[in-house]
C-alpha cells in the first residue's frame, strides 16, 4: 500500500505542479493582455489617481471620453464604465480603482439608468471572469455563477475548452488590435469609444420590463453614503436613448423616477440627456449606445454643464 502511494504520489505530482503553472502562467497572460474583457480589470490596478470618476455600465464607457472632460474641467479624469449590466459590477471596479489608487477623488459622475437599478438576472460568463475566481474583490460576481469545485479549486480546469480566447489573448491568429481597427474603436482613459453606426439593438433579445431591484438600490445608497462620508461630490447622469429602443424597454418611467426620488433624498444633482441626440441617428452606435461620433458631443456637453455646476 505504501509503494502505490508513493507511486502515486511520483504521478500526480509533476501533473500538478505542470498544471499549476499552466495555470499561473494562463492567469497573469490574461490579467494583462490586451483583450478588452481582462484589459478593464488590469487598467483599474496602475497609478491612476484621477480627481473625477466616470461610472456606470457600458453606456459610460461608451459615452464619455475623458480627453474632453480633462480639457474642458482642467482636472485628470478616468473612466470606469463597465460593461455587463448590474450596478454591482460596477461597484467591484470601483472597489478595485480605491484599492490601487489613493489620491483622494474629487468628483464622480454617476451614468445611472435602467440596468443598474433593475431587478435582472445578469449571469456573469465564466469566460469574462475566469482570470478572477480566486481574487477576493471578485468575489460577489464568482458567487453568482455556480462554480463546480473542479473549476474553482483545481488548476488549470478554468481555462479549458477556451481555445479561441486563449489563442487570441496570446496574439495566436486575429489580434485584438486588428479587431479594434476593423470597429475603428479606440480606449480613452478607460472609454471604450466606437465608430460603427446603427447596430441593431443586440442589448435584450426580447422585451425587458423594468422592476425595482432593492438589493441593488440599497447597496448604491451605501455607496453614497461612503461618498458622503469621504467628501466626495457625486453628480448622476441619465444617457441618451435612441427613441427606438422603448420598444424593447418597458415601464423604463419608473426606472427614471426612482433615480430623480435618490437625487431628492441624497441631494445631488441629476443632468438628463435622455433626449440628446435622439434626431441624428448618425450618433448612435445602436439605440442604447453613442458611437464615437455621439460620444464627443455628448462628452463636451456634459463637461459643460458640469463646469457650470461646479462653478
Amino acid at each position: 500500500m505504501k509503494r502505490f502511494l508513493l507511486k502515486l504520489f511520483y504521478f500526480l505530482f509533476p501533473l500538478g505542479l505542470l498544471a499549476f503553472t499552466v495555470d499561473y502562467c494562463m492567469t497573469d497572460t490574461l490579467e494583462k493582455s490586451d483583450f478588452p474583457r481582462f484589459r478593464r480589470w488590469y487598467e483599474l490596478t496602475r497609478q491612476i489617481n484621477a480627481d473625477i470618476l466616470i461610472t456606470g455600465s457600458s453606456r459610460a464607457s461608451f459615452h464619455v471620453d475623458p480627453y474632453i472632460l480633462d480639457s474642458i474641467l482642467r482636472k485628470n479624469t478616468f473612466n470606469i464604465g463597465i460593461s455587463g449590466g448590474p450596478y454591482e459590477i460596477s461597484e467591484v471596479a470601483y472597489r478595485i480603482y480605491k484599492k490601487h489608487n489613493h489620491k483622494k477623488i474629487e468628483l464622480i459622475l454617476c451614468n445611472v439608468d435602467f440596468l443598474w437599478f433593475g431587478n435582472y438576472a445578469f449571469p456573469c460568463s465564466k469566460v469574462d471572469y475566469a482570470p478572477f475566481y480566486h481574487d477576493p474583490s471578485f468575489k460577489t460576481i464568482v458567487e453568482t455563477m455556480n462554480l463546480s469545485p473542479t473549476e474553482k479549486y483545481i488548476p488549470a480546469v478554468r481555462y479549458g475548452g477556451q481555445t479561441d480566447l486563449l489563442k487570441k489573448a496570446f496574439g495566436i491568429g486575429i489580434k485584438w488590435e486588428d479587431e479594434l481597427i476593423a470597429r475603428k474603436a479606440v480606449w480613452k482613459k478607460g472609454a471604450f469609444l466606437v465608430d460603427e453606426v446603427n447596430k441593431p439593438l443586440s442589448l435584450m433579445s426580447s422585451s425587458m420590463s423594468f422592476q425595482r431591484g432593492e438589493e441593488r438600490i440599497k447597496r448604491f445608497t451605501y455607496f453614497l453614503d461612503e461618498c458622503k462620508d469621504d467628501s466626495v461630490q457625486v453628480i448622476l447622469f441619465k444617457s441618451p436613448i435612441h427613441p427606438s429602443a422603448y420598444k424593447k424597454l418597458i415601464n423604463i418611467e419608473s426606472s427614471f423616477l426612482l433615480i430623480d426620488s435618490i437625487a431628492e433624498v441624497y441631494r445631488l444633482n441629476v443632468l438628463d440627456y435622455t433626449d440628446y441626440l435622439i434626431e441624428d441617428t448618425s450618433c448612435f452606435f445602436d439605440p442604447v449606445h453613442l458611437n464615437y461620433k455621439g460620444a464627443e458631443l455628448f462628452s463636451t456637453r456634459l463637461a459643460h454643464d458640469v463646469d457650470s455646476l461646479l462653478k
